[in-house]
Formats: C-alpha cells, structure tokens, sequence
C-alpha cells in the first residue's frame, strides 16, 4: 500500500474509529499506509463468476462426492478458465482427498461471504461473526437459488455496494490483519474471534475476508492477491 489522498485519510479515520470502538488499541494506526489512490471496484460480472466459483470448491469440501458434477457446472457456465490450477486439481478424483486442500479451501466460506457482501446479496449481519460449519449450519448454501443451475435469480439480486463503502472495509481488514499477527494487539471486543474466552481473533477468518476485498479492489489474480502487512 502506498500513501493515500484525502480521500483515504477520511477512510483511515473510519477505520481507527471503528477499531477503537471494538476495544482495539489503534495507537498503532498511524504507522500504517494509507489505500492507494487509484484502486477501483472490479466488474460485477467477475465478482459474481468468482463467487460462483468459491461457492462450489466450498461445496466440494463440504460434499466431496459431488466433485464431478460440480466441476461439470463450472464448465458447462465457461467458469474453468477462472479457476486456478489448485482449484481444478482439487475437483479431481485425487485432489478431492488432499487434506490440505481440504482444509484450505474450506476457508472459502469467509472470501465468499465478503463478495457477495460487497455484491450486495450478503447484508452486513453476514460478516458479524465467522461462518465456522458447526455454527453455520450450512447457511452459506441458502444465498445460493436452488438449484444453482437458476444463475438469473441470483443475477437479479444483485445490488453492488457504494465504492467508499467497500474501500472503508478493506482498509479495515488490513489492519484486522496486521493486529491479528500481533499477539499484543490482539484483545478486542470483535466477535471474531477463536474463541470469546481468549479474545484472539482468527487470522484464517481474518486473512480469507481481506483477500476478498483485496481481489475486489485490484486487477491481481486470485492466487496473485498482495496481502502484505
């Protein structure tokens, strides 16, 4: 991140605001870059294909049996030359059983939730608290029409968010994200946490929504987000 404008310096304010009213301490704000000037929101149709795509490699981790008939979707709506090489591979019939994908990709829940937040599908209550599978109840399935085949009705509710809405919180999950890496800051009131007895916040719940937003305000590939602190 380089230094901002005026602009940025009213949405760095949001943010230490927002952070000391969650019971952070923001003395460490000023050290930080402000956004770029020149970031801008990416297209609606990407986001919703890329959404689209970490709806089903979540789904894949979830029902691992359905593999191929979600890789079929994914090619049969042109989405395959989107996914990285990982995500392919993991749709496959040995990549379906890499634990560490599995893992990996089951954070997918917490980048999706943000993009279609920011598509204005998800509301802002979505991204409260972490969408862990045991607390989920597999709510994520719901934002989807079923069957997924029926991409028009989710189309239709789409209503993108305001650019300085969206700026305020990737500027706000940086520092989540800085503060997350250090274990002194990391008291807080959020929600977010591994646990509400320890207060530390979950930096895999933390790192997944910041590349969301990161990829949304930038022309990087998925895998090629910058996600330095």
């Amino acid at each position: 991140m380089e230094e901002g404008s005026k602009e940025t310096g009213a949405i760095r304010l949001t943010t230490n605001l927002r952070l000391k009213g969650e019971g952070f301490d923001s003395s460490f704000i000023d050290v930080l870059p402000e956004l770029e000037n020149n970031l801008s929101i990416r297209l609606v149709g990407s986001i919703l294909n890329r959404s689209l795509i970490l709806f089903a490699i979540k789904s894949a981790t979830a029902y691992p049996e359905d593999s191929n008939d979600i890789l079929s979707f994914l090619k049969r709506e042109g989405l395959d030359s989107s996914m990285s090489d990982e995500e392919k591979y993991f749709l496959t019939e040995q990549g379906i059983n890499d634990e560490k994908l599995l893992i990996r990709f089951s954070w997918y829940s917490e980048s999706l939730y943000v993009l279609l937040w920011v598509l204005g599908i998800a509301t802002d209550k979505c991204l409260d608290s972490p969408y862990e599978e045991k607390t989920l109840s597999n709510k994520w399935l719901d934002l989807f029409p079923p069957p997924i085949e029926k991409l028009e009705t989710l189309k239709s509710k789409v209503n993108l968010r305001d650019e300085r809405r969206i700026l305020e919180e990737l500027d706000y999950y940086y520092h989540l994200h800085w503060i997350a890496k250090k274990p002194q800051k990391k008291k807080s009131l959020l929600r977010i946490f591994s646990s509400k007895e320890s207060g530390k916040l979950n930096i895999s719940v933390v790192r997944e929504r910041r590349r969301a937003l990161e990829w949304v305000c930038s022309d990087n590939d998925w895998n090629e987000v910058h996600m330095d602190t």
